[in-house]
């Protein structure tokens, strides 16, 4: 959720002025964006007042004057930066436009079902499904879809299925959300990643 300075004020005016216990443990996973101006003096202070106004938020609330136990929650700021991190995006201003991609953590196993799970052959077509949906609706570019996809394949291989498989629902999967260019340069990606693991084993 994209939300402007104003906005965002208006949104915690009207959430204070509700019953807290019905409504502020509904608000999650959301981001806003800063819309600096001109004047730096001035983009300071109102960064400044935001601080504050996020930290006094709540501070109003008689179920915190009630209960002396309980506190509201105290926020920390991290220095203003054109990229951020946000579950499993990667946001980023470039040129005055807003870029994502998908981030996934360093210590991200990939450890997906093996070919010999006792699972519906539809999984592994819905895993793949997913993954082609998800490179397309949370990379910006198309360039970041089939890297996203190759990696994604080599991950399967080196979980043991079958590189004739991948290949068929890969091949479906990048029909239905790529572009045909696009699809075209992922089969190749395929195929080379096939070439290059079979070379692998026959050195082995």
């Amino acid at each position: 959720m994209q939300l402007s300075i104003l906005q965002f004020g208006k949104l915690l005016s009207f959430l204070i002025s509700l019953n807290y216990n019905s409504t502020l443990d509904l608000i999650d996973d959301c981001y806003g964006m800063w819309t600096h101006t001109t004047n730096t003096d001035l983009d300071h202070n109102r960064w400044t007042l935001f601080q504050n106004g996020m930290n006094a938020f709540g501070t109003n609330l008689p179920f915190f004057h009630n209960n002396q136990h309980f506190r509201p929650l105290t926020w920390e700021f991290e220095e203003q930066s054109n990229e951020v991190i946000f579950l499993d995006l990667r946001i980023s201003i470039l040129n005055g436009h807003i870029n994502t991609t998908i981030y996934e953590k360093p210590l991200n196993l990939h450890i997906y079902i093996q070919p010999h799970s006792c699972h519906s052959p539809g999984v592994l077509k819905g895993l793949v499904f997913g993954f082609a949906k998800r490179a397309k609706a949370l990379c910006t570019t198309h360039e970041d879809h089939i890297p996203f996809m190759k990696k994604t394949f080599m991950r399967l291989l080196d979980r043991g299925h079958d590189p004739a498989t991948l290949c068929h629902i890969f091949h479906k999967a990048l029909k239905v959300f790529q572009k045909s260019n696009q699809c075209e340069r992922g089969l190749l990606f395929l195929f080379g990643a096939i070439v290059f693991r079979g070379a692998e084993k026959k050195q082995l």
